[in-house]
Parts: C-alpha cells; structure tokens; sequence
C-alpha cells in the first residue's frame, strides 16, 4: 500500500511542474543574450541576463564595470546564444570529415592497378580496403588542420520580441500547487 501512495505521489509531482513547452521563449537569469537597441545604436550589447522585467532588462554586459539596463520598448532585436564553438572542436570535425573523405576517395578508388600516376600515390597497392586506409591516414590531418583554420566563434538564435516573457513570478501566477502527506 505504501508503494502506491509513493508512486500516486511521485504522479502528481510529475504533473505539477511545467512542461518545457511551457517557457520556451522564457529568457531565464544566466541566459547569454545579444541586444539590439535604439539607445545603443547598431552595435549590440552582449551579455548574460540578470533580470527581465516588464519595462527593462538588466545585463551583466561585456566590457561594462556594473549592469546596463535597457528599457524594453528600445529593444530591437534579441538573440540568444547557441553556445560557443573553439578551434579544437572544428579540428575534431574537421578530421572526422577528411576521415570519411579519405576512406570513400579510397574505396571508390577500387581494386584496380593500372601502373599510371594514382597507382604510384597508393604505394602501389590493388585493393579497395588498403586504398581507404590510405586514404584516411591522409584524410585525417587535412580535416583536422583544416577544421583548425575556422575561426572560433558563436551560434545565434533570433528570439521574437513579442514571445520574450518576463521571468518575474507572481504568487497569483502560479499553477499548481501540490500538498503531499506520506504517513506510517
């Protein structure tokens, strides 16, 4: 019986948080954001979201000593960072793709010798298997050095102004409240 009311319990608590359709578009306290205002003319203010009222935003913003504040109905634009992508992890990529270059290049090389010139690059050998090898072996480090000549940089998603919601709580905006009573 006790295993019951733990797993009603457990239930009703599931359903009593929200779901995560329910705040997409919530930009959240430590959220990195890109702001475009009028007030800040066309470059853009980045920095991580310390409140987001009704009537301003507060961001703890790159290159400025204490928070900017930002009256909404300035703001023109919003983005939200996608995260951020290092040298180390294009290299990665980089060599995965000159991986499965090397090795398709190599199999579609075939099993073939014909003594000319792309014969000579495979070492002499016939078969598709020891083409792909080869293939990858050289395949790896191109990708990577060239994965290493991106730049590191920032992804950015587009928040529509009319969807950015407040994350202030009201006591009369609450949804669901749950009393729990467990007794022996």
């Amino acid at each position: 019986m006790i295993t019951l009311r733990v797993v009603a319990a457990a239930l009703l608590l599931m359903g009593a948080t929200s779901s995560p359709g329910d705040d997409a578009d919530a930009i959240a306290p430590g959220t990195r954001l890109r702001v475009f205002a009028r007030t800040l003319g066309s470059k853009p203010l980045v920095g991580v979201v310390q409140s987001l009222r009704d009537d301003a935003l507060t961001l703890a913003a790159e290159g400025h000593p204490s928070a900017v504040v930002v009256p909404r109905q300035e703001v023109t634009r919003i983005d939200r960072s996608g995260g951020r992508h290092s040298r180390g992890r294009w290299a990665i990529r980089g060599a995965g793709l000159g991986l499965l270059a090397g090795v398709a290049i190599g199999l579609a090389g075939g099993n073939t010798c014909t003594g000319q010139l792309p014969d000579i690059l495979t070492l002499g050998t016939c078969s598709a298997g020891t083409k792909a090898a080869i293939g990858a072996l050289l395949g790896v480090p191109a990708g990577a050095l060239i994965g290493l000549a991106v730049p590191p940089g920032e992804r950015w998603e587009s928040v529509p102004l009319n969807q950015v919601r407040s994350t202030e709580r009201h006591p009369s905006r609450l949804r669901n409240i749950v009393s729990l009573t467990i007794s022996f």
